[in-house]
């Protein structure tokens, strides 16, 4: 969800498309002006078939009921520019982007490989063909190939970008690396791929995941899909701790000694790397849960007032220690329950998917 006021452009013959606000920022500093935001972050939270424009109802309506109830966990920070409420914004943006798609006489999703922006691309893609507008939709690319060095900045590896950090979306690009733009590529023959992963991402069964993820890179049209996809997978807990990448990140910032919640949400943004773009609304839901007996035996516990994160101190349990080296299983009672594109995962009901490796399992406990 995007922490700026909505304010969409009106549709016109041509369309630019990024993902957030922050990357269509990027673009006009880049002497591109005029990006429509795609603001929904698709990869928190449930994803409903999206089959046709009937079901943007039950999409938007799934959509904003996750991040109302995401907005309404602890608070963190000091206020800054209100997000809108989500109940309202998500409806309107659906058919203010489908509306666009339908009159633009051409059309441009401006990305960088990350996670976000490959399910953001799916997404637009599947409305695009449903309005008929497929064939008028691109795709700009601003990453090369993978193993060049922009990609493997994306990746997070060895050939990151200068200022530390890895690359994980448009917006964290040098501005030299958007204004120097490589062509536009028609998406209409990358569709099938796209809608591959898009139904893979909403599936209730995820093995489909895994299987596309198991693609070597060059099986896919555009560069980064199989790390994104990889990521996907992460998001999964693992068969040995039952943490995902994320849970681990916020676990292994948290320390043995008391810390600053507001400290451990930056640890674990700035430990992030590789195409999954990890927002701080979603990790500080993730920190609470952490600390939360009801949702799992706590890894970390905290003092402060109340429930609310903010003034809050926390350090890593004994058990969360044995659960960072996979000593230790986190799901073993209480009410975890995570919905991850169309699977959900559900404790009290004794299902699981499970991560080993690149494979899922599902378990019943």
């Amino acid at each position: 969800m995007s922490k700026r006021a909505i304010v969409s452009p009106e549709p016109g013959p041509f369309l630019l498309l990024a993902l957030g606000d922050g990357a269509c920022g990027a673009l006009a500093a880049a002497g591109r002006p005029g990006a429509l935001a795609v603001r929904d972050e698709l990869s928190c939270g449930p994803l409903p078939p999206l089959e046709s424009p009937a079901d943007d109802a039950a999409f938007a309506q799934a959509r904003a009921g996750f991040w109302a109830a995401t907005l309404a966990g602890p608070p963190v920070s000091a206020p800054g520019p209100r997000v809108p409420d989500p109940r309202r914004a998500i409806p309107a943006d659906l058919a203010a982007l489908r509306r666009a798609l339908g009159e633009a006489e051409a059309a441009e999703f401006a990305l960088a490989a990350s996670l976000q922006e490959i399910l953001a691309l799916a997404f637009v893609a599947r409305l695009a063909a449903q309005e008929g507008a497929l064939e008028r939709l691109c795709v700009r690319v601003h990453a090369g190939p993978e193993g060049d060095p922009l990609a493997a900045a994306l990746a997070g590896g060895p050939g990151g970008l200068p200022g530390g950090g890895a690359a994980q979306g448009l917006a964290a690009l040098p501005r030299r690396m958007l204004a120097e733009a490589p062509p536009a590529r028609p998406v209409a023959p990358m569709a099938e791929a796209l809608a591959e992963i898009w139904s893979a991402a909403c599936a209730a069964d995820p093995t489909d995941l895994a299987r596309l993820a198991a693609r070597p890179p060059g099986a896919w049209p555009l560069p980064g899909v199989a790390a994104a996809l990889a990521a996907r997978l992460a998001r999964f807990p693992d068969a040995e701790s039952g943490l995902a990448r994320e849970d681990a990140l916020l676990l292994g910032a948290t320390g043995d000694d008391w810390t600053p919640a507001r400290r451990i949400l930056g640890e674990a943004l700035r430990a992030n790397a590789g195409p999954d773009r990890l927002g701080d609304l979603w990790l500080a839901k993730l920190l609470g849960e952490l600390a939360d007996p009801e949702v799992a035996p706590p890894a970390v516990e905290w003092k402060g007032a109340g429930r609310s994160l903010r003034g809050a101190q926390l350090r890593r349990t004994e058990r969360g220690r044995r659960m960072l080296a996979g000593e230790t299983f986190r799901l073993t009672e209480g009410r975890f329950r995570r919905e991850i594109g169309g699977a959900t995962l559900d404790l009290s009901e004794g299902r699981l998917w499970l991560r080993e490796g690149r494979e899922l399992r599902a378990s019943r406990r």
